[in-house]
């Protein structure tokens, strides 16, 4: 008679979806000490492939699920190392019919409101994009998707670094990442803080990856439905 099985079921809540791909670890408590039965990684359905613990592997106990734990630490403690001082405007966004760029946008905020090259633009908590010409009353933003964008990312879990650059779509690439790294699939892509342009752990898309030819990087935020966005500017302040 089967003495039953464990098995888990997680959703990515801040994404609204399951969480394919994380990686956790079954203790189980015996007396007051904690032991490590097994390792597993979730599918893409956010649940494993079969059952954690099962039969005679699986007796009645205090048991806990750590999940993501080395990832999570890693990612507050590179968000965390440093202090940012940020100043933010809201923008609207208007049409942008003359811009030398396949993806922009021009905001009706400009050099009058202390506008600088280089602003961070966010669309709520997601980076769409950054300033990349100042005018007085208006100023032209480069998107993400654009052909022209690079950005130094952070993929988790795995802390891979790389660089996020824009298709000229509604989705980016990951590049200039060594053949042996292997990114696991609907990972979450941050801003590392790399060359200091963004600040680290502002998150910016999710990395899919369908077959082994196509592999793509989908926008959090929709790009082509901008109607106002947030101007940011950080700076980096005293521990």
């Amino acid at each position: 008679m089967s003495k039953g099985y464990l098995t888990t079921h997680v959703l990515d809540t801040y994404n609204g979806k399951p969480g394919s791909g994380i990686k956790g670890s079954i203790y189980i408590f015996e007396e007051a000490n904690k032991k490590k039965i097994i390792d597993f990684t979730l599918n893409e359905d956010g649940r494993c492939d079969k059952p954690i613990l099962e039969n005679d592997h699986f007796n009645i106990g205090k048991y806990e699920i750590q999940f993501l734990q080395e990832e999570n630490e890693r990612l507050k403690k590179t968000i965390n190392e440093y202090i940012f001082n940020s100043e933010e405007l809201i923008a609207k966004v208007l049409i942008d019919k003359n811009s030398p760029f396949l993806k922009s946008i021009i905001v009706n905020k400009g050099s009058k409101d202390n506008i600088k090259l280089g602003m961070a633009v966010l669309d709520e908590s997601y980076l769409v994009g950054k300033i990349v010409e100042v005018n007085y009353s208006t100023s032209r933003v480069l998107l993400v998707s654009d052909l022209n964008s690079k950005i130094p990312v952070g993929i988790e879990p795995g802390n891979i670094q790389s660089i996020l650059s824009g298709t000229g779509k509604q989705n980016g690439k990951i590049e200039y990442i060594e053949s042996d790294i292997s990114i696991s699939n609907e990972s979450v892509v941050y801003t590392s803080g790399s060359g200091g342009l963004f600040k680290p752990g502002i998150p910016i898309g999710i990395y899919n990856k369908k077959n082994t030819e196509e592999e793509t990087v989908t926008f959090l935020s929709r790009l082509s439905q901008l109607t106002f966005v947030k101007l940011v500017s950080f700076e980096e302040g005293n521990n």
